[in-house]
């Protein structure tokens, strides 16, 4: 037959399968919670380019928000969109998050610029419908809540555009 039978296993080999098999299973598991748990989540519609970096930044009570543009209605829809978050026109804040209406090189105007450090976020479009589109992709990358207050946003750099100078379907 087979070289061995059931009855040929002493308790301390049973022992030592099982606990290997313990063994596999939590490295198993381990593996895979490790790799489940991106610090970028997925984001829809996918951006052209997503470079991550290290690091996070972290809004706190002293994160400002610097509005770099004088249309009210952009004003208006940043702070619609990132609520909480107290509104200064000082030059040059440390530690905050920077939205601005200018001319990024190779991208259209419907386009962003995203860039996400451990010491502020700047988010840079040449037109309002792209401010529009790159506050949509920085609370996809924020967790649901009613406060963006001590949340993180992992490093990165997010340069997006659409694809297609139209929309709609066929």
């Amino acid at each position: 037959g087979w070289g061995w039978s059931i009855t040929s296993i002493t308790l301390s080999q049973c022992r030592k399968t099982y606990l290997n098999m313990y063994k596999l299973i939590a490295l198993l598991l381990l593996a895979f919670t490790a790799t489940a748990q991106s610090p970028i989540p997925a984001l829809i519609p996918a951006p052209q380019t997503l470079e991550p970096r290290s690091g996070a930044f972290v809004i706190t009570p002293q994160t400002r928000l610097a509005i770099l543009t004088p249309s009210p209605d952009v004003r208006k829809m940043v702070i619609d969109n990132l609520p909480g978050i107290q509104v200064s026109d000082a030059p040059k804040l440390a530690k905050a998050i920077t939205v601005r209406v200018a001319n990024v090189d190779g991208v259209g105007p419907e386009g962003y610029d995203l860039l996400v450090t451990p010491t502020g976020i700047t988010l840079t479009a040449p037109q309002p419908a792209g401010v529009f589109y790159g506050l949509q992709t920085m609370r996809q990358l924020l967790p649901v809540t009613k406060s963006f207050r001590d949340q993180s946003i992992p490093a990165l750099h997010i340069r997006d555009q659409p694809r297609f100078g139209w929309r709609g379907l066929m």
